[in-house]
């Protein structure tokens, strides 16, 4: 429970590619070194420790391969964990930092962001492309994960404009316009994130039913959307920052409208079961944003505030909280 080394080992060695590497035959540890620009005695120190972690296992003399576990450290595994550990990545090396200031966080219930690195979060994004596109990076994984659900989740055969607010670099709409091809599609996210998702759906072939708006979402979003869409979008921002987004979707809105909000959702009481995960999460979005994942009573209450009425809460990938919220506008 004290060591800090293993998760550094961890990312150590995907910072190095070393599963990658493995992966492509380069499997004598002298080679490795050389391929990993890395000191050949220190590394054989770092495998030693990924053997004992079950990582790796000896192939042979000098040789390492892959265990089951370590096949997870890939940057092609559809799981995506080598996203959110390399340290080549510059939002990795921020973060990092950050998980070092949790003791200042729960003394002041407040984001340490700021404190550590100068600004607070979205103004750093917003001034450094790089960390901006590092962000991306790590969270690519997410999207993934969930685009499938969303469009499985919910009934979308009345649906015929959908606006995905915060929508990323597209992949949650792209999904739901592949799936359901009667289905028009307008995405909104800061410039750099929109002009992505105008190429990725050009890729796929539904750019005819699709369109971006490049701003912020506490402007004036695009209008008459029968379904607003909020795909891991508030967990990240407070309720009083939520009630603004959140209006900005009710003002647009067609008559009759609904909002949607996919969001991790805290049980009210501990279940017994494994929810080391969602715990995780909830205290890094208190590191960086101040803010929590909300529990369905706090979503019910959150919606209230902002003239909304929950009508459903529909579980979507029960093991890590992830929840489908349905809100109908009060007239």
């Amino acid at each position: 429970m004290t060591s800090l080394v293993t998760p550094w080992v961890l990312r150590t060695a995907v910072t190095l590619r070393l599963p990658d590497l493995i992966a492509a035959g380069v499997t004598n540890t002298t080679e490795l070194a050389t391929r990993a620009g890395a000191n050949p005695d220190a590394l054989q120190r770092v495998i030693r420790h990924l053997i004992h972690c079950r990582v790796l296992r000896q192939a042979g003399p000098d040789r390492v391969e892959l265990t089951a576990l370590g096949e997870f450290l890939r940057t092609d595994h559809p799981a995506r964990l080598a996203n959110t550990l390399d340290q080549n990545n510059p939002y990795n090396r921020r973060e990092a930092a950050v998980l070092t200031r949790l003791p200042d966080a729960v003394r002041t219930g407040q984001p340490v962001w700021a404190s550590c690195h100068g600004h607070d979060f979205w103004a750093d994004l917003n001034r450094d492309e790089a960390l901006a596109s590092g962000f991306d990076h790590a969270l690519a994984g997410f999207p993934d994960f969930l685009a499938g659900r969303i469009a499985r989740g919910y009934d979308w055969t009345s649906a015929r404009h959908v606006v995905d607010v915060g929508g990323g670099t597209g992949r949650v709409l792209a999904e739901l316009l592949t799936t359901h091809p009667r289905l028009r599609g307008t995405l909104v996210d800061l410039p750099h994130a929109a002009a992505l998702a105008a190429a990725r759906f050009a890729e796929q072939g539904v750019a005819d039913r699709a369109s971006v708006s490049g701003q912020t979402f506490f402007d004036p979003l695009p209008t008459g959307g029968d379904v607003y869409l909020l795909a891991n979008v508030l967990h990240c921002w407070t309720d009083e920052d939520s009630r603004k987004i959140i209006d900005q979707c009710v003002a647009s809105a067609a008559p009759r409208a609904v909002v949607v909000v996919v969001d991790q959702v805290m049980p009210e009481q501990p279940t017994g079961g494994d929810q080391r995960g969602l715990d995780e999460t909830d205290l890094g979005l208190l590191l960086l944003f101040g803010t929590k994942i909300r529990s369905e009573r706090e979503f019910r209450r959150l919606g209230d505030s902002a003239g909304l009425t929950l009508r459903g809460c529909t579980a979507i990938a029960p093991a890590d909280g992830w929840s489908l919220l349905t809100y109908t506008v009060d007239d």
